[in-house]
């Protein structure tokens, strides 16, 4: 009946913003490297990759681009 999840654990101890912020913090940094790394790199070329064609209707889908602006506003 002791039992808690992470999440609550977190929470009573109050390290749950820390561990969001570390993680934001890390994907942002990795983000860097990808950038820092040679053009002809597979996992740059991945993630600057675009597609040719039109956009099927609703809602466009997320892109890691996307996400990472979206990571540093909620550093800044």
């Amino acid at each position: 009946m002791d039992r808690k999840n992470t999440k609550e654990l977190m929470s009573v101890l109050g390290l749950q913003d820390t561990v969001d912020k570390l993680a934001t913090a890390n994907g942002v940094r990795w983000y860097g490297h990808l950038l820092r790394n040679d053009e002809d790199g597979v996992l740059r070329m991945a993630l600057l990759f675009k597609i040719n064609g039109r956009r099927g209707r609703g809602r466009p889908r997320n892109n890691e681009e996307s996400r990472l602006k979206k990571k540093i506003r909620k550093l800044v």
